[in-house]
């Protein structure tokens, strides 16, 4: 079993607890490597697989990214 953070709100709480939209809520993500337990087709044993896997652990605060096209 494996938890996952997950941002709850779209922009930022400022100092008083209000929701700020002029910036944005981003999940941060960490590469972990993980052991998969695998069950083998027509067999009652397990065995273990080893995969990576990008996991959000936390939320922060950024600034949008604005590109202004010509």
């Amino acid at each position: 079993m494996l938890s996952e953070a997950q941002c709850l709100l779209r922009g930022c709480l400022d100092k008083e607890g209000i929701e700020d939209l002029s910036l944005e809520s981003r999940p941060i993500l960490h590469q972990m490597m993980l052991l998969r337990r695998v069950r083998s087709p027509g067999e009652t044993n397990y065995h273990y697989r080893l995969e990576s896997r990008l996991i959000a652990v936390g939320c922060t605060c950024v600034r949008p990214v604005i590109q202004y096209q010509k």
